[in-house]
């Protein structure tokens, strides 16, 4: 499996100038893959200047880029985004996790965004996932990828290159 890069965009970076137009040049001078980057967006990015910030996303998705909304849930989850932008994937806000395993409404809000989510064939990634039973409810419940302390805690650039060259090396064996 390839390595995927995600990358969190601010409102800043947007305003800058041409996002898409610097990432295209960056995946091209690096040798990326387009495909294998995700960016990471707010719904707060989205409040500042929607037009502008739906052509930059439309012109990231041409290139082959992915879109996902993150933290999902924690916002106005206005949903004419969904409608709207390129959106790929939905990045579940852990607060939409937390309550999963011992609140059966929370575990039904759940259902119900993995359904829309399945209906507009977007992928879905739960944050926040700390026990075993909350990924374990989410695997059930269709969500495959899912981040959060459960798999990792955070690590270092040089624990993580350590990482890869392990994972590269039991590949080849």
């Amino acid at each position: 499996m390839p390595l995927r890069l995600s990358l969190n965009v601010t409102a800043a970076d947007f305003a800058a100038g041409n996002l898409a137009d610097s990432i295209g040049r960056a995946v091209a001078e690096a040798g990326f893959a387009p495909e294998h980057l995700t960016i990471e967006i707010t719904e707060q990015v989205l409040l500042t200047n929607l037009e502008f910030t739906a052509g930059q996303l439309t012109a990231l998705a041409d290139l082959g880029v992915h879109i996902a909304l993150d933290d999902f849930g924690a916002g106005f989850c206005n949903f004419n985004y969904l409608k709207r932008l390129p959106i790929h994937a939905l990045k579940l806000d852990r607060r939409m996790i937390e309550g999963i395993t011992e609140d059966p409404r929370d575990l039904e809000v759940l259902r119900g965004i993995l359904a829309m989510a399945r209906a507009l064939r977007l992928d879905v990634v739960a944050e926040g996932i700390e026990h075993q039973e909350q990924r374990d409810i989410i695997v059930r419940e269709g969500c495959l990828t899912w981040q959060g302390y459960f798999g990792s805690r955070p690590i270092t650039a040089r624990e993580f290159a350590h990482l890869c060259g392990a994972q590269a090396t039991n590949a080849t064996n």
